[in-house]
């Protein structure tokens, strides 16, 4: 039986209390912020824990960005056998993330349209060719995107994907039609990210996914060559929680003593894998290692450099 997911969640109010959510605030957010990061379901998660979030506060805070929270990701965080809400441990980081000023833009996906037309005056026929590329980006291989446009009607998935004219605007129903037939377990919160991207880049602000799930970073990859390509874009990242623990104890916000802590948070008592390179390695290698192994890396290794 398939999963249904179902947005708001029953505790929406107290969620988006504070969050940045319509058009007129949207855009400005946007254009006046140094970064974009935008959160996916797993990380978030781990950061909520109170020995993280402190960490990443001062991290996003150094980076004068903001944090970007997407209709799929939302519902991805109320589907966790919460009975439809967001667990308080998760709202009580969303919250915190704004009490320190902290701008956190919800943005449903389907805006992404809205927003190239406010801001770049694209018209409807230029922004359904935009929308048609980038999900034809997305749609390959054994993608969430692709198995949703698989399940529509020849004709409905013809009319996303073969870039004929149309007079509706794809950018609003299309994404409404992919992201009601999510399935659980597949790769369509991070997709639906790189989909933002993607639709996004000429705003030319760099994004930060910030993601534990190192089944989607070729997926990034492969959308970030995309936009490096046609945009001559280069500033986008994408950080696991282990990365970002060595990126901010090499920025002085994490305190040697801290590692660990961080680490263990994030990641409790199970061990780590990463892709990275070590004084004792040649090239870059998957490796899976205790906490404890991991923070002494960090804490030690001058040569370690960490890529997922």
């Amino acid at each position: 039986m398939i999963k249904q997911y179902t947005f708001p969640p029953g505790n929406w109010p107290q969620i988006s209390q504070g969050m940045i959510i319509s058009e007129d605030e949207i855009v400005p957010a946007l254009l006046g912020a140094k970064r974009w990061f935008f959160y996916d379901t797993c990380a978030l998660m781990h950061h909520a824990h109170g020995e993280c979030s402190d960490a990443m506060i001062k991290y996003i805070k150094k980076s004068q960005g903001i944090v970007i929270l997407l209709q799929s990701i939302i519902i991805e965080l109320s589907s966790q056998n919460n009975g439809n809400t967001i667990l308080q441990e998760h709202q009580q980081y969303i919250k915190k993330l704004m009490d320190y000023d902290i701008s956190v833009v919800f943005m449903a996906e389907e805006n992404c349209c809205k927003i190239l037309r406010a801001v770049m005056q694209r018209n409807r026929a230029e922004r359904n060719e935009h929308f048609t590329y980038a999900i034809r980006h997305l749609k390959g291989g054994n993608s969430g995107t692709g198995k949703a446009l698989d399940a529509l009607s020849d004709e409905e998935k013809k009319r996303m994907v073969s870039g004929e004219p149309v007079q509706e605007e794809l950018g609003d129903h299309g994404i409404r039609a992919i992201r009601e037939l999510k399935q659980q377990g597949d790769s369509l919160g991070e997709e639906m990210i790189f989909y933002c991207m993607i639709m996004l880049a000429a705003l030319l602000c760099p994004m930060v996914v910030l993601s534990d799930d190192k089944s989607a970073f070729d997926r990034f990859c492969r959308a970030a060559g995309y936009i490096k390509e046609h945009y001559k874009r280069k500033e986008m990242q994408y950080y696991s929680s282990v990365h970002l623990c060595h990126i901010m104890f090499q920025q002085g916000i994490l305190a040697k003593d801290k590692v660990e802590d961080f680490l263990k948070a994030a990641y409790g008592g199970e061990k780590i894998s990463f892709r990275g390179i070590t004084a004792q390695d040649i090239g870059a290698e998957e490796k899976k290692v205790s906490v404890t192994k991991m923070a002494a890396l960090i804490r030690d290794d001058k040569e370690l450099r960490i890529l997922i």
